[in-house]
């Protein structure tokens, strides 16, 4: 996975940590704040260095 997704990301659930309300993203979301296709997105989601919590 490149550099400037895996930092993308990271700053996606840091964000996320820090909010009150519901902290739940959606591979759509994601693929929408990457402006990346959602098939691609799913894919991402299922590797084992996604990062996650």
């Amino acid at each position: 996975m490149s550099e400037e997704v895996m930092e993308i990301l990271k700053e996606i659930r840091d964000t996320l940590k820090h909010q009150e309300e519901p902290k739940v993203l959606f591979v759509k979301d994601i693929a929408k704040i990457m402006k990346m296709n959602v098939s691609d997105v799913g894919r991402l989601w299922d590797r084992p260095d996604f990062p996650r919590n």
